[in-house]
């Protein structure tokens, strides 16, 4: 993005794939400890269960076409309701 923004004249569109990149550090070894009882039947579902219903209502809200252009417009990338 920021290549096209600083050659406008060389550029006819943007694709952003795989933004979100990776989560955690895949490099790390997982920890061999054992879980608590309150952990393993408590903490991780109702991690699991955060995870699932939260942040999958903010993608949701983040990739309506609306917002997306809303975004577009603040940040200068839309013009005349036709993106670059």
């Amino acid at each position: 993005m920021i290549a096209a923004a600083g050659l406008p004249e060389s550029v006819t569109g943007v694709v952003l794939l795989n933004s979100a990149g990776q989560f955690g550090d895949g490099n790390k070894e997982s920890k061999t400890s054992e879980e608590t009882a309150l952990q393993k039947f408590f903490l991780k579902p109702l991690k699991e269960v955060f995870q699932r219903v939260v942040l999958g209502f903010i993608f949701w809200q983040s990739k309506q076409p609306a917002r997306i252009e809303s975004v577009l417009k603040s940040v200068g990338y839309m013009i005349s309701s036709t993106w670059i």
